[in-house]
């Protein structure tokens, strides 16, 4: 088995665990949440999701000289990202599955961001503004966000959609297959530049606990 194959393996199973053991997953998946909270849980996570792409902005001004080949595919393949996020409106995608979920659109509009989500937005640009010669963690930390989001999404379309009166939602079905596509293409090169493949995945993963534990969080504040 590939170097590729066996990372993408263990994150894998890193984050099926982690969402499985997720509370807010857990009462999800059991219809324990009633619909106006889960309306409130995903607004608030409207609010991260039309911020990402800072994530990305502070990642590729950390980046600094991309002269080698390696180095330029690593930067290529997250602005990419946020170039197809942008050009296929993404955002607009995930507002139509809030309307479906029963939010109007005033109320999308006047969505405000409470302190939990307030400080998962910031969290990035905290941890990393100020810190020298972090640009492949950063690197790694988003590349483990990403794949363990194809798992929630799958994770999410299973054991909670397909219980609940709602038609499939393309922004989730999307993200699905896409954040796979995107962890595959980041990891590649990232291989290549990390001398300790234990440290890069140890990075994934924790930055993986820190995206479930915001979920947790945000479903603790609302409920």
């Amino acid at each position: 088995m590939s170097i590729h194959n066996t990372i993408r393996d263990e994150i894998y199973n890193y984050s099926l665990n982690k969402i499985q053991n997720s509370i807010f997953h857990q009462e999800l998946s059991n219809l324990n949440i009633p619909i106006e909270k889960v309306r409130l849980i995903y607004s608030q996570f409207y609010k991260w999701r039309n911020e990402f792409h800072t994530w990305f902005g502070l990642l590729i001004y950390k980046s600094k000289d991309c002269s080698t080949k390696t180095k330029k595919e690593v930067v290529h393949s997250f602005a990419s990202h946020i170039s197809i996020e942008m050009s296929e409106n993404h955002d607009e995608l995930y507002r139509k599955f809030l309307l479906n979920l029963g939010v109007s659109k005033d109320e999308i509009n006047n969505i405000k961001t409470n302190d939990i989500t307030k400080e998962y937005i910031d969290s990035f640009a905290n941890r990393h503004f100020n810190q020298n010669d972090d640009f492949l963690e950063m690197c790694a930390r988003i590349t483990g966000r990403e794949l363990s989001s194809c798992i929630r999404n799958s994770y999410v379309i299973k054991n909670y959609f397909s219980k609940i009166d709602i038609k499939r939602q393309v922004w989730w079905d999307k993200h699905e297959e896409l954040e796979l596509e995107h962890f595959l293409e980041e990891i590649a090169p990232l291989i290549k530049l990390f001398d300790d493949i234990e440290l890069l995945k140890s990075y994934m993963k924790k930055e993986i606990d820190l995206h479930i534990q915001f979920w947790d969080d945000l479903y603790k504040s609302i409920i």
